[in-house]
Parts: C-alpha cells; sequence; structure tokens
C-alpha cells in the first residue's frame, strides 16, 4: 500500500465532522525524507483539496533533498545527460507508485499542486554538498546544497505558473525557456508560501521550533 493512501484514510478519518466537529486544519508537518514524501503527496493527491477546503489540508516541507518537478525544465545544462533526471520521484516519468493519480496530464497536476496549502521552510545553514541526496537527479535541481535546491524550485514552479522572472531575481536558478513563458497551459496562481530561516542547519529541531516553523505550522 502506497503512504499515500494511508494519508488519504487519515484525511478521511478527521474529516469526519460528526466524530471530529472541531477539526478545522489537517497538516502534513515533515522534514528531509519525510518533507520529500509530503511534497509527493501534495503534488499527486489524487483528491480535490485547496486553500479553502474544510476541514483546510496544509502541506509544511523542511529542506527536502529534493522536490518533484512537472517537467524536464531544470536550471542547469550540468546535468542534462543523467539518467534519473525526470524519472519518478524526481520527475514524473516511470512512475510507479501504486496510487492511482492523472500522472499523463502534468499541468492538470500542476495546477491542482499550486491551489494547495503548501508552506517550504527553507534552513539557510543547510549547505552541506555530501549529506543527502547527492545523485544527479537531486543535484539537477539547483546543486549539492538543500537550500538552494529549494529555493531554487520555487522560482522554477513560480516560472512555471506564469509569473514574471523580475519578481523572482532574489531566488537561484536559471530556467531559459521558462522565463520565455513558454508553459501557457502551466499558468495560475500559486497559494504556497515560503520562509528562510538564519542559523539553522539540516536540523528539524532548528528548523520546527524557529519562528518560522512555528508560524508554518500553527500559524493561520
Amino acid at each position: 500500500m502506497s503512504p499515500f493512501t494511508i494519508y488519504d484514510e487519515l484525511v478521511t478519518i478527521y474529516s469526519d465532522k460528526i466524530k471530529y466537529p472541531n477539526v478545522k486544519t489537517i497538516k502534513f508537518v515533515g522534514h528531509g525524507g519525510g518533507a520529500l514524501v509530503i511534497q509527493r503527496y501534495a503534488a499527486l493527491r489524487n483528491t480535490g483539496d485547496s486553500a479553502t477546503t474544510s476541514p483546510a489540508i496544509r502541506y509544511v516541507l523542511g529542506n527536502p533533498s529534493s522536490m518533484l518537478y512537472f517537467t524536464t525544465d531544470r536550471s542547469t545544462n550540468q546535468y542534462k545527460s543523467c539518467d534519473v533526471l525526470n524519472i519518478y520521484y524526481y520527475g514524473l516519468d516511470q512512475y510507479d507508485a501504486p496510487y492511482a493519480t492523472d500522472i499523463n496530464n502534468p499541468a492538470s497536476l500542476f495546477k491542482t499542486y499550486a491551489a494547495r496549502d503548501v508552506r517550504y521552510l527553507v534552513s539557510l545553514g543547510d549547505t552541506s554538498t555530501t549529506n543527502g541526496d547527492q545523485s544527479c537527479g537531486a543535484r539537477a535541481q539547483g546543486g549539492a546544497p538543500r537550500e538552494l535546491r529549494s529555493r531554487t524550485y520555487w522560482k522554477y514552479t513560480h516560472l512555471l505558473a506564469g509569473v514574471k522572472d523580475s519578481s523572482l531575481s532574489a531566488y537561484p536558478g536559471t530556467f531559459a525557456s521558462l522565463q520565455n513563458n513558454a508553459r501557457p497551459e502551466f499558468n495560475t496562481d500559486i497559494k504556497h508560501t515560503i520562509s528562510t530561516i538564519q542559523n539553522a542547519g539540516h536540523s528539524e529541531v532548528e528548523t520546527f521550533t524557529s519562528s518560522q516553523g512555528l508560524q508554518a505550522i500553527f500559524g493561520q
């Protein structure tokens, strides 16, 4: 059974207004490998939810090693020959998870993902070039440090959604085709937030107990 199916069951259980009338928000929170799984769940979840769903569903991602890309665009050509560049779980090719989703319609998947309450937490001290996933599939997402990959992904999703590049100049990465708005079928509004945390490394304690972490989990 896919963990995504288990997550769906938890959402169903805690959405029962008779048993749990006071539940207003269901939160999936993960760090590192846990955040990696939750990000894929937020991207592939086959039951509709958005920032206005009741109860609300929130996905809090702390410093994953990689994200799921909806296209083959990457921020560097250094890894263009990587044999797993767009293989799931880096991208959508050869998707083999035992969880039914509309894998053949990446634009629809992306628009659904963009509408969800996804909160990225990026610890700026998470800069190791040896720890975590250092495969070419992961490094192609912004380089060796995890903090670069997370901030590069923010730029990627917003360019894919049609946001003008001038508003994203503070984020790393160069996506030439997306900067020319070459994917109009993906254009949409994004409901996500990103928070960067100073003086924190690859640590769930430092990440989630920071003011930004507490706000992402417990704030509005």
